[in-house]
């Protein structure tokens, strides 16, 4: 949010105009001698005050999962609504519009459909340098439009959903390409030493194995040795996963997936689809936490790209356009709103949610809460029986045959709660959400 902002929520008019308020209070200085003059000064620098104080609370979740009126679980995406000031001192709005790459081939219609109403639209996707057409002013457009691989059609298929590469035509006149081309980024995460984009599956599989174990060592927020050592004495308790947990949710907070009981009530209906579907929506959202890499504006993926998304929306303001609309992944939009708050001094009005797509529950004889403390209880006799039978196990072994087998079964004990420990830590909580944070209501376009 800017200085002038409304922030979260339906646009006002508390700064009609496109000037800041140090000019506004610049304006009102001579009326002094009139006696109003300190009193309007006043006014406005409290204004100023509170927009500040606003911009500090700027908008961090664009993916969010809603119950709707009628009981269904819906995977919502943002479209948050800025205003900035154009060469010439217009007004110009930007709608950042955050995407989901898989979704319900009625939510890329109604994108498009908004996207009409724009005079450009800066989109991403990293295509070959072949593919892409730059004009003597730098400005970026598709030759030819893209189509999904068989392996992206095949995973949306598998959802029952569409990829947007297959529901989207980018190839409009008035929508650029803001993105890097495929052989830069490339290179970039080579010399930055990331896991390459496109690269094998094997060295993809490796890469998630190390941010993993970057999670077991020192959990969602990186803390001091102390911490670490902390963690390190947790493994060797009976459910090792639960104090990891505990531990985590201290130093971070959160609180309850709003996924958790309908993908319990999926679950004990054997409606496995559906749980999928629900994991995944949960998935994608559990992304934008906080000590996640994945949305790290330092790596090439997010950063690097965001950096050559807001050049394009610098060049398009210099082009006179005074409506904008910026498609990105839902995993960039915090550190491009930033970005355009700071670099290009676009501040917040408002924002709208969008339905990607939607999951019908199917009733089920076990309620949902009562299922899951049974499933609890249940974790925790398992838990406690796997650590007894570990340390028998460990102490016999030791005492017979040496310190080989009693390793190799200890590092097996944490390799099983290790992957239990990940798995209910991306489906079990919400990490960029406070336990009592009320969030507040947004219109969500139907």
């Amino acid at each position: 949010m800017g200085p002038w902002g409304s922030g979260r929520g339906a646009p006002t008019n508390e700064w009609a105009s496109p000037w800041p308020p140090t000019h506004a209070v610049a304006l009102f200085a001579p009326c002094d001698t009139m006696g109003w003059g300190r009193n309007a000064k006043r006014v406005l620098a409290a204004r100023y005050e509170n927009a500040s104080r606003r911009r500090s609370q700027a908008q961090t979740r664009f993916l969010r999962i809603e119950k709707s009126k009628e009981g269904r679980v819906e995977l919502q995406s943002a479209v948050a609504n800025f205003v900035g000031t154009g060469k010439d001192g217009s007004r110009v709005r930007l709608d950042l519009v955050a995407l989901v790459h898989v979704a319900d081939e009625q939510y890329y219609k109604k994108i498009h459909e908004r996207c009409g109403k724009c005079d450009r639209v800066l989109f991403e996707m990293i295509t070959a340098r072949e593919n892409v057409h730059t004009d003597v002013h730098g400005r970026k457009t598709l030759k030819r439009r893209m189509f999904p691989t068989a392996q992206q059609i095949e995973m949306a298929s598998a959802y029952g959903l569409k990829s947007q590469i297959q529901s989207m035509d980018c190839c409009r006149e008035g929508w650029y390409l803001a993105d890097l081309e495929k052989e830069v980024v490339q290179k970039l995460q080579e010399n930055a030493r990331e896991a390459v984009w496109g690269s094998s599956p094997a060295q993809l599989l490796a890469g998630n194995m190390v941010e993993a174990l970057r999670l077991l060592v020192e959990g969602r927020s990186s803390g001091a040795m102390k911490s670490k050592l902390v963690r390190a004495l947790l493994w060797i308790t009976p459910c090792p996963e639960a104090g990891l947990l505990l531990l985590d949710w201290a130093r971070q907070g959160g609180r309850p997936a709003p996924v958790l009981l309908p993908l319990a009530s999926t679950l004990f209906a054997l409606d496995l689809p559906t749980s999928r579907k629900l994991a995944f929506a949960q998935d994608l959202v559990s992304g934008q936490a906080i000590g996640i890499r994945a949305n790290d504006p330092r790596t090439t993926l997010i950063g690097k790209r965001n950096e050559a998304a807001v050049t394009a929306v610098s060049q398009a303001i210099e082009d006179g356009c005074k409506h904008i609309a910026v498609l990105y992944g839902g995993l960039h939009m915090k550190d491009l709103a930033r970005r355009l708050e700071v670099e290009l001094d676009f501040y917040q009005t408002g924002e709208e949610w969008n339905v990607a797509w939607e999951v019908n529950q199917r009733p089920t004889a076990l309620p949902a809460l009562t299922g899951l403390f049974v499933a609890s209880l249940t974790l925790l006799g398992i838990d406690a029986l796997d650590w007894l039978d570990t340390l028998d196990f460990v102490v016999e072994s030791w005492a017979s045959t040496g310190p080989t087998a009693a390793t190799l079964n200890v590092l097996l004990y944490l390799l099983r709660h290790a992957v239990i420990y990940l798995s209910l830590g991306r489906w079990l909580l919400e990490w960029d959400q406070e336990l009592f944070q009320e969030e507040v209501a947004q219109h969500v376009v139907e």
